[in-house]
């Protein structure tokens, strides 16, 4: 799940929820600048 987060207002939200109201906008301040949040998951890589 894609987390994003308002510039504006700093509240998270996903990608269903900004796809609710008409357009890319936060549902909550109606902005249009935001940003995805890095993942909760940390992957780890071997190096070779």
């Amino acid at each position: 799940m894609v987390q994003y987060k308002c510039m504006r207002c700093g509240n998270t939200f996903t990608a269903e929820e900004m796809i609710k109201t008409l357009g890319v906008r936060c549902p909550y301040c109606d902005a249009r600048i935001m940003f995805k949040m890095p993942p909760l998951i940390v992957r780890r890589v071997k190096a070779r």
